[in-house]
This record gives structure tokens, sequence and C-alpha cells, in this order.
């Protein structure tokens, strides 16, 4: 499923005449965060992040990502979590993709989830609350933004 998405998010920045590199592809075997896969993050206008359950406890991808990070360059670093499934909770500790550094995110903060090809958000009683105070289940549209503690998230329907 991340393959599919990634490879379309791919299709669409070369479409648009971006060249688009990826890591399993363009660094040769034994070179994880190598000289040249630093050398490849300096080059960049972005870094996108397509997370996965499996990447976000990888310290390959913990590396490559506090180093993009390191380079304070401002809406560099882009963080993408395809929904896996009908649904995925966000937190600090305790969901599906979890915040632990930010302590306006409550432990179980928030749903989204897929219904009827629609996208629904749902606070599930955090402390702050979810962009505007969701209270139950809300559908949520394309290129919607949602604040959750200090992270801002943009919902894009494929």
């Amino acid at each position: 499923m991340v393959d599919a998405i990634v490879d379309q998010f791919e299709q669409y920045a070369r479409a648009l005449g971006n060249e688009y590199l990826r890591d399993s592809i363009n660094l040769r075997a034994g070179e994880v965060l190598s000289d040249r896969l630093r050398q490849m993050i300096d080059q960049a206008d972005a870094f996108q992040l397509f997370w996965s359950r499996t990447l976000m406890h990888s310290l390959f991808v913990r590396q490559e990502y506090e180093y993009a990070l390191s380079l304070n360059q401002r809406n560099f670093v882009r963080p993408t979590f395809p929904l896996l499934g009908d649904s995925c909770t966000l937190g600090r500790g305790r969901g599906d993709i979890n915040f632990p550094d930010d302590g306006y995110v409550s432990g179980l903060h928030a749903r989204v989830s897929l219904r009827d090809g629609r996208v629904f958000l749902a606070d599930l009683g955090s402390s702050n609350g979810t962009f505007i105070k969701v209270n139950g289940a809300r559908a949520i549209g394309h290129e919607s933004f949602v604040l959750l503690g200090q992270q801002l998230f943009r919902v894009e329907l494929a």
C-alpha cells in the first residue's frame, strides 16, 4: 500500500517536472545514511517522508529525518502518513502514529477514518482539541488542514 502511494507521488512530481529521488532506488546497498544520502538530502528542495508503522521505528529512517531536520530549512521536511486500513489513531504515546515530544498531544488524541469514500476526524477526548474542537466525528475534505497539538496535517485524497 505504501509503495503504491509513493509510486503515485513520484509520478505526480515527475509530471510537474521535478526530480524525485528515492533512497531505495538511488543508493547502492550498504550506503545507508552515507555521505551520498546526506548529499542527496543537502541538494533537495524538500524532504518527503512516507511513514508506515514499520518505518516509524527504523533507526535508519530516524537518522535520515534527524539529518534533514538539522538543516533547519523552513518547510523542508514534509512527513506523510498514509492511512493503512479503515482508520488510524494519533497520539503522544498510544496511537498508531505517535508524537512523543509534543506535550499538546494527548496520549490517545484523535482518530482518522475512511467511510464511504469520505475521511472523518474524531477527537478522542483530548485535552487540547483537534484544530477546532471536534466533539465526535466530522467529515473533512480534500486539502483540509488539521491541527493536533503542534502537528499540522493537510488531508489529500487520492
